[in-house]
């Protein structure tokens, strides 16, 4: 009896935590946010300076909220930082930003110990919630140079780094437009 409740106070504690964490839905129906401009924000990062979203005209960017305990969002920094040193020097701005309001020496600590260099920024829930509707983590707004939502994608899986990088490369090289 001592053994089954330490294990459903295992799996509630669990489930808990990831609550709001999610792997990709199986159909997920297209954003409202696409094609709008993009709510433009500022957030203190990990070192202290403020960034806003304006301080990237002309630049298309990805918005990854995220959560270190989110165990999907863990697992995908490694596309992200992957991600970011292909293809910040053509341009492309990778923001993360920490969805949970999570304790900002703790994210250090995981930024360091995983070799991240992209920007973290934190306390992004009211972001997160009141300007890009994010309900999951992680949810990925993919902005293009007009600084419009281009793409809304949530969750993450191992083949989604592949997709990930097909999505930075259409915004970076968008298709000519017709005259």
């Amino acid at each position: 009896m001592k053994h089954s409740r330490s294990l459903l106070a295992v799996v509630l504690l669990a489930g808990a935590l990831t609550a709001g964490c999610i792997a990709p839905p199986p159909a997920a129906k297209p954003s409202p946010l696409i094609g709008i401009e993009s709510p433009d924000f500022a957030l203190e990062q990990l070192d202290g300076d403020r960034v806003s979203l304006g301080d990237y005209p002309s630049r298309p960017v990805l918005l990854a909220f995220w959560a270190r305990g989110c165990p999907f969002c863990r697992a995908e920094v490694t596309d992200l930082q992957r991600l970011h040193a292909k293809h910040a020097s053509e341009g492309l701005v990778v923001l993360a930003v920490n969805a949970w309001d999570e304790n900002p020496a703790a994210l250090r600590v995981f930024a360091r110990e995983k070799g991240l260099t992209y920007p973290i920024l934190l306390n992004g829930s009211t972001v997160a919630k009141d300007l890009y509707h994010v309900e999951k983590v992680p949810t990925h707004v993919w902005i293009d140079r007009d600084g419009r939502i281009h793409d809304v994608t949530v969750g993450y899986s191992p083949a989604e780094g592949p997709k990930m990088l097909d999505r930075a490369r259409r915004l970076l090289n968008p298709p000519a437009s017709p005259k």
